[in-house]
């Protein structure tokens, strides 16, 4: 079982913005302020949420949520001091639940997760359709904005002894309630879309819920058996007009904490149930061909098989987008592309994919981070042309138009982000509505691209008249924080700024250097850092004198001379990873068991899915084979 002081670590370092909001912005630091002695007790002051716009489906969007620094710390405080009790009275009660919130450790990271993944359930509804003829699956309307703050104590204390105890600050459910509606205006009616303790607040719901429905079971002496996973919950019945009755006494059992079924997916199903959408089982089994037969020479092979993932590229996408056309779905566009993303793609292909991939950001905005992700790392390998990227810059910059102009922040932000990184100019007409945007997210993104001078004659007046609009408690401290903190204004025009100087609190932040921003955060970079740390380390005649040489020899191959500007930037990066894979191997070697037959092998397994493949990319495109990268020292690493 975990310390308090895990559960708050954990909270605090990696759960304050949500995955939507781009990299650059964490709270990593918060924890290694020591922030727990500057908190007083839960009944602090109000704070207001930063709203941060996100898309859902179509048209549809929702307002995820920036919490602020000083609450969001007392509701982490809050949490991991109850944690443990309610873990062991309320979530372990749970026969349904898959989402259980629990704190992993991984050498010296902290993640809070699930206790298990959701293709559990699809496990266990193999498991029972096989037992039984109805399933019942019951969705939530509208989750997260329909929670009641008052239920979470109704939740964990039953109802009754919660309403005849509500000033009753020792119980766990009122406190957690408190600093709930503290970070949130004082709004009861909701819990934020995006930090990481909301995981934690739902679930406290969700297995109140679970006692409910094994309740409604007892009423008619049956077994109810089924899962959960957060909302989306499916349970089995041999009789339909059992079925029927549960759906509907399930909807009157959750007026009890102030929720409502989504009507259009709630449903009864006989069996046998379909496991996988015909969409993504048709993605999983579409084979991308990389071999061939016969004896060729290696130039007719190339060309052969560059021309075969051209047109299995384009089969690809015209299977998906005609699946798209039909039945249009949350996420199919994401996870193709995630899917073919797993597929190197020959440097004459490139400009296929990148019109294909702009096809997607143009139908489902939600794609914009994974594709901007996919094009970075294509253009770190000198992939885009010059015509290709003038195009791709004229193409963002009438996107970012568009999805400022209706406050799109999620669209907006993944832009000025690639932006920075990729060098490219935000032309005068973005810049002029940049400067008219008053979200918090936007406009340190915006400060730190007129900082790479990549912004049109931009006049910063607007966000100096931000300043003395923030404080300590509203929507704008991030900013002036921020502000303060880079010392983005040396001439403030005799505007008086309080904030952040009048606040305690976060002065003693900014003395501990405490930041929320990292201007030059680029994972995709850091990631060709490493790869090129591996190379370099995988020749036995380097040393620390000539690794300048040898990355300057590889930038000197580099035919853009943009990507080039960008390259020059990697020399640190490259020099710390490999002293990272130094000390890495001088660890593993100490625990080799040698064998005088097969020699020294050891299993790496530090490494993202992610990095694997920019690392294999990167290989390839020097030629050699991934399997055959061995590091000095005889030490393979198996990935």
């Amino acid at each position: 079982m975990s310390t308090q002081a895990e559960y708050y670590e954990a909270l605090s370092e990696t759960g304050m913005f949500m995955d939507s909001i781009p990299e650059e912005f964490n709270s990593k630091m918060l924890y290694k302020a020591d922030t727990t002695k500057k908190l007083t007790n839960t009944n602090g002051n109000w704070t207001e949420l930063i709203k941060f716009s996100i898309p859902k489906f179509g048209n549809i969007r929702r307002n995820g949520s920036v919490p602020n620094a000083y609450s969001y710390l007392q509701l982490c405080k809050v949490i991991s001091e109850e944690w443990n009790d309610i873990e062991n009275n309320h979530f372990n009660t749970s026969e349904y639940s898959l989402t259980t919130p629990v704190l992993k450790i991984v050498e010296e990271d902290k993640v809070i997760t699930t206790k298990h993944k959701y293709s559990e359930m699809k496990e266990r509804a193999i498991d029972f359709s096989s037992r039984y003829k109805y399933v019942v699956k019951l969705d939530i309307n509208s989750y997260y904005p329909s929670i009641y703050t008052h239920a979470i104590s109704w939740a964990i204390h039953t109802k009754i002894f919660a309403k005849e105890n509500m000033r009753d600050t020792s119980l766990s459910g009122n406190k957690i309630d408190k600093a709930v509606r503290n970070m949130q205006s004082g709004q009861t009616m909701g819990i934020p879309i995006g930090p990481i303790t909301s995981n934690f607040l739902h679930e406290i719901i969700g297995v109140a819920i679970d006692q409910t429905i094994k309740q409604i079971g007892a009423e008619k002496s049956i077994t109810i058996v089924g899962s959960r996973y957060t909302d989306d919950m499916e349970f089995y019945f041999n009789k339909e007009e059992d079925a029927t009755w549960f759906i509907r006494r399930a909807q009157v059992a959750l007026k009890e904490y102030e929720l409502e079924l989504n009507s259009e997916k709630s449903i009864i199903e006989r069996v046998p149930i379909v496991l996988e959408k015909e969409h993504i089982f048709s993605i999983n089994s579409f084979r991308f061909r990389n071999y061939l037969y016969g004896n060729r020479t290696e130039e007719e092979t190339t060309d052969l098989l560059m021309k075969m993932q051209k047109k299995d590229i384009m089969s690809f996408f015209n299977m998906v987008f005609t699946f798209y056309k039909k039945n249009p779905s949350k996420g199919m566009l994401k996870y193709a592309i995630k899917y073919m993303s797993h597929n190197i793609i020959y440097k004459e292909n490139w400009h296929v994919v990148q019109s294909l991939l702009m096809q997607c950001v143009i139908v489902d905005s939600s794609t914009i981070g994974i594709v901007l992700e996919l094009i970075e790392g294509y253009y770190l390998n000198d992939y885009i042309s010059r015509e290709e990227l003038m195009r791709l810059k004229s193409f963002l910059n009438d996107l970012l138009k568009e999805h400022l102009l209706f406050q799109n922040h999620y669209e907006a932000s993944q832009i000025l982000s690639f932006c920075r990184k990729m060098k490219i100019l935000i032309n005068e007409e973005n810049t002029k509505a940049l400067e008219m945007q008053d979200n918090s997210i936007i406009c340190i993104l915006t400060m730190n691209l007129k900082k790479h001078d990549l912004l049109s004659n931009f006049d910063e007046s607007s966000y100096i008249n931000l300043l003395p609009l923030a404080t300590a408690n509203n929507q704008y401290w991030l900013f002036a924080y921020e502000a303060k903190k880079n010392k983005w204004f040396s001439n403030l025009n005799n505007i008086t700024v309080s904030f952040p100087t009048n606040s305690i609190f976060y002065m003693d932040l900014l003395s501990n250097d405490v930041s929320f921003f990292e201007t030059e955060k680029n994972s995709i970079l850091e990631k060709f850092g490493n790869s090129l740390a591996r190379k370099i380390t995988s020749n036995t005649n380097y040393d620390q004198t000539n690794i300048d040489e040898i990355i300057s020899d590889y930038i000197s191959d580099l035919q853009n001379s943009d990507v080039k500007s960008i390259y020059t930037n990697i020399a640190d990066v490259v020099k710390f990873k490999i002293n990272e894979q130094q000390k890495l191997i001088e660890e593993v070697e100490s625990k080799i068991i040698v064998d005088e037959d097969e020699g020294k092998t050891v299993e790496i397994k530090n490494e993202s899915k992610e990095d694997i493949f920019w690392m294999k990319f990167f290989v390839s495109k020097e030629g050699e084979r991934f399997s055959d990268f061995d590091m000095q020292n005889e030490v393979e690493y198996f990935v």
